[in-house]
């Protein structure tokens, strides 16, 4: 999907749902408006700082997630399918019910365990791949 109509559609999710809960998060001279349930598949969110951030059930199938801090970030029932994770803190992420390759998780930073990966709860996150 080429830039600009990424930035349609995140424009328009973001204006058609103006009551859910949105983020925009700067950093530098970049801006990206996140918001939980959206689709952010094969968006470039590297470097940023999303610590603690609701972001359930969204897209982030293939994203670029490199060292992005997703500390006690909320992702559950997210697609972070082929996700780049390399680097990313994900110390008490909130994973309960997500969707994550096994080698999207291999280079990720995890301080303390993610929430909702224990033996008990391993069933409820769908490990792909």
């Amino acid at each position: 999907m080429n830039l600009t109509k990424r930035i349609t559609t995140l424009i328009t999710e973001t204006v058609s749902s103006p009551l859910k809960t949105s983020y925009i998060i700067k950093q530098g001279d970049r801006q990206v408006v996140l918001r939980p349930g959206g689709n952010y598949s094969g968006v470039d969110l590297s470097g940023l700082d999303l610590k603690g951030l609701n972001l359930n059930k969204v897209n982030l199938r293939g994203a670029n997630l490199v060292g992005t801090n997703l500390a006690n970030a909320h992702l559950e029932f997210a697609d972070l399918s082929g996700a780049n994770l390399s680097g990313a803190v994900m110390s008490g992420t909130h994973l309960n019910g997500a969707t994550i390759d096994t080698e999207s998780l291999r280079n990720a930073v995890f301080e303390v365990a993610p929430a909702g990966i224990s033996a008990d709860s391993l069933d409820t996150l769908k490990i792909g791949g």
